[in-house]
């Protein structure tokens, strides 16, 4: 095992959590009798492994789901209704958008949260249509 650890492998190989969770199989179906012989084998930290094992710890892709603020569902309604006030030529104010989340998921979004969400959900087209009219204001 080389002397890269932790962060700097979970996030520069991509193939690191396909070999944790080959780990963790092995381990559940007696293929390796320890999680040290696991970890040397798929060569993967002792640690996360372990505490991936002990449900402690998530991987990269887990943690940022569960810090989204809408499910792809609400996310969906919330799309629908900004295109339906497009529509209609009804431009949306930040406080309406940032009521509306909150009425959908039960959290409350970020003083900024509707610049990068507004961000997101313009197409690249529009982006530079809109940063084109900026310009000539």
């Amino acid at each position: 095992m080389g002397c890269h650890r932790g962060k700097l492998v979970a996030a520069t190989d991509p193939e690191y959590e396909s070999r944790i969770q080959a780990a963790l199989v092995g381990i559940a179906n007696g293929t390796h009798k320890t999680i040290t012989v696991a970890a040397r084998v798929h060569k993967v930290a002792q640690q996360t492994l372990k505490d991936r094992s002990m449900g402690l710890h998530m991987s990269r892709r887990d943690f940022a789901e569960s810090q989204q603020l809408l499910q792809p569902s609400e996310e969906e309604a919330i799309k629908d209704w900004l295109a339906h006030e497009s529509g209609a030529a009804h431009p949306v104010h930040p406080c309406d958008l940032h009521s509306w989340v909150n009425e959908i998921s039960g959290r409350i979004p970020g003083k900024h949260w509707h610049h990068c969400y507004l961000w997101d959900f313009l197409g690249a087209n529009e982006r530079v249509l809109l940063q084109h009219q900026q310009l000539q204001i």
